[in-house]
């Protein structure tokens, strides 16, 4: 699933440890500039939401309860707030989408049990990939009961639209990994909400955090830029930025070698 593509994204990037040069950052300033959101996908509008109470919620609340309250804080320049809605709105979406591949699997094995069955061959014969789809299964159940308090209630008011916005807001407060997940495109944006303009807008901001992620050492955003320049689009926003660049994917490529620890196993590979 591509969604998951963000979070490999995520972890890939903390594992470097080595430090970006000045002259990396060949792209953009090094500061972001907030060009705008490019949705109204977390309940608001394109100017702030006006409050008296600018405090973060507290923390353990759901994200049904809390969003609009970190929203609120995080507009009011809350860094605190703007991390824990971007984590919130990321998690509930991995739960959305492990519960449909909890589904998916457990059809594949009645139907693969149901196969065998009409074919009168035993289930034994194939116990170890059944046995590989049941334990798969019960892991990825696990990680969706785990947010089930959390999420609860917020399953149908979030789609894959609003990690964007939710991402952008926490890259402005300095969340790397947010900023490497809006540049990945991987989230589906739905049909409805997608158009020239809001791709456009999209496209804006990501040129906006590239220089930026870039002088930060963000070694996950330039892992996004590798498969941006390296890829073709494959749908829903990645159509903005996606471009076969060889030069430039190269040039990222390069980048990544150097961050990585002559150690790791997959220095390689680069």
């Amino acid at each position: 699933m591509k969604a998951k593509v963000c979070i490999l994204l995520l972890i890939l990037g903390a594992a470097s440890v080595a430090v970006f040069s000045a002259e990396s950052a060949s792209q953009g300033e090094g500061e972001a500039k907030a060009v705008g959101y490019i949705g109204n996908d977390l309940g608001r509008g394109s100017t702030q939401i006006a409050s008296t109470n600018t405090m973060p919620p507290p923390i353990g609340m759901p994200l049904i309860a809390s969003k609009r309250q970190l929203l609120i804080s995080a507009e009011n320049g809350s860094a605190e707030a703007a991390n824990r809605l971007f984590d919130g709105v990321l998690r509930c979406l991995m739960a959305k989408h492990y519960a449909n591949d909890v589904a998916e699997l457990n059809r594949a094995h009645s139907i693969a049990v149901a196969s065998l069955a009409a074919e009168g061959r035993s289930k034994d014969d194939f116990r170890d990939d059944l046995n590989t789809m049941a334990a798969s299964s019960t892991r990825i159940k696990e990680r969706v009961d785990s947010s089930k308090q959390f999420c609860a209630g917020a399953e149908d008011s979030i789609d894959d639209g609003q990690i964007y916005n939710a991402a952008l807001l926490a890259a402005h407060h300095g969340n790397d990994k947010a900023a490497a997940c809006f540049m990945s495109a991987t989230f589906d944006v739905p049909k409805n909400k997608l158009n020239a303009s809001y791709g456009l807008l999209y496209k804006a901001n990501v040129d906006s955090l590239i220089g930026y992620s870039i002088q930060r050492g963000n070694w996950a955003a330039v892992r996004a830029l590798v498969a941006m320049y390296g890829g073709t689009p494959f749908g829903g926003l990645s159509n903005y930025t996606y471009q076969a660049d060889p030069g430039a994917e190269l040039k990222y490529q390069l980048l990544l070698r150097l961050g990585v620890v002559a150690s790791n196993p997959k220095v390689g590979l680069l």
